[in-house]
């Protein structure tokens, strides 16, 4: 493996100089974690977030059986540049030091609206890239549940019922992701160290509102607005199970809207007010609260400065139409709801295969079959 010392880059790992032992948080790195066997052999008590496929494995000083904090090496020494470097463990990126929830999540956000904007069309679908193969695709998918694994084995051992909640936050935005690239997925909740075979994407999205309306009342103003983004957006992608989804969407919007910690700012960051204003008005329109809809739309419009789309005596048509062409204004971009829309609005009828993408090749393979593949892939 090479490795290239990039300028300003932050390594985590110290070395011991002279010597070659790796360390992390001063317990010595043996190597990585690559198959069930290995992780089989190790039943005793071992650091959270490294005992699956892919993380690291730690040297029992001691041989008591266990990695605890009497297994930790002393005397370390930050890596002061690539000459310090004698051997390097290379870990997944899921487990990168001195990253705060907030940065995870947003990495996991940027792979979902990349995956977006690349592959949402029947055309970019059909292209040859897009396999069981892409890297796109597996990165997303081993950050996501490196993610959520490590969500899960932290909420089974937190007690604060404020850190809990946001833990519970977090886990809802990546698994409100998940379904809109590969549809069913698996479903872990518990503190485990493989996943489980794929659940339905309704499942999912109801495990998205019961972890997001559990830690609401736990959570800031600014958390609680996003809680309920997610939340709203789910009932969105639920519509297909049935129009009450229309109303209670609706109902999430309007409660987000009334927060007040959204609004129109000149030069500012506006894509959250846009997308509960145009979902908020979609879901109104559907509902049959034309009324509400209407108002929606060109309260948004008039926010921007731009002229009123909608007359009064609008119909429900001409709403919709609006609605969705809002989309394509360059001042109400929203990244991530590409597909989404396509779905929702039913243009990926006759797509075949291309309505989900495929689920990484890799996945399937560490899984030992538990999990599949979708249909045509």
């Amino acid at each position: 493996m090479s490795f290239a010392w990039a300028p300003n880059l932050k390594l985590y790992y110290s070395v011991e100089k002279g010597d070659s032992k790796n360390l992390f948080e001063g317990w010595e790195i043996t190597g990585l974690f690559t198959s069930f066997g290995e992780l089989d052999d190790f039943t005793g008590t071992y650091p959270g977030g490294h005992n699956v496929l892919g993380g690291l494995k730690f040297k029992d000083v001691n041989g008591d059986g266990k990695i605890d904090n009497n297994d930790k090496m002393k005397g370390n020494m930050e890596l002061p540049s690539n000459a310090a470097i004698i051997e390097v463990f290379i870990s997944p990126e899921v487990y990168r030091k001195q990253e705060t929830d907030s940065t995870i999540l947003e990495r996991i956000q940027n792979k979902f609206f990349s995956i977006d904007a690349t592959m949402s069309t029947l055309t970019q679908r059909q292209g040859g890239s897009v396999n069981p193969e892409n890297d796109a695709l597996a990165s997303f998918w081993a950050d996501a549940y490196g993610t959520i694994m490590n969500l899960n084995q932290r909420l089974a051992n937190e007690q604060n019922d404020d850190k809990k909640a946001r833990l519970m936050k977090n886990r809802a935005c990546i698994y409100s992701m998940l379904p809109v690239v590969f549809g069913d997925v698996p479903l872990a909740v518990l503190a485990a160290d493989t996943l489980p075979a794929r659940s339905s994407m309704a499942d999912v999205y109801r495990l998205v509102e019961q972890d997001s309306y559990m830690a609401i009342n736990a959570l800031t103003l600014h958390d609680k607005t996003d809680a309920l983004i997610t939340i709203a957006t789910v009932q969105m992608q639920m519509v297909s199970e049935g129009t009450q989804y229309y109303q209670q969407a609706a109902t999430t919007c309007k409660q987000i809207l009334d927060l007040g910690t959204l609004g129109w700012q000149a030069g500012g960051d506006n894509e959250k007010y846009v997308k509960v204003s145009l979902l908020y008005a979609e879901a109104a329109n559907e509902n049959g609260q034309l009324q509400e809809a209407l108002e929606a739309v060109n309260r948004l419009y008039q926010a921007a400065g731009l002229t009123i789309p909608l007359p009064p005596s609008s119909t429900q048509e001409q709403i919709r139409s609006a609605v969705r062409t809002a989309y394509d204004n360059s001042k109400f971009a929203v990244k991530g709801t590409k597909y989404t829309n396509t779905s929702r609005w039913g243009l990926n009828s006759g797509w075949g295969k291309y309505i989900l993408l495929p689920i990484p090749q890799k996945a399937i393979n560490n899984s030992r079959g538990i999990i599949t593949q979708n249909a045509g892939w």
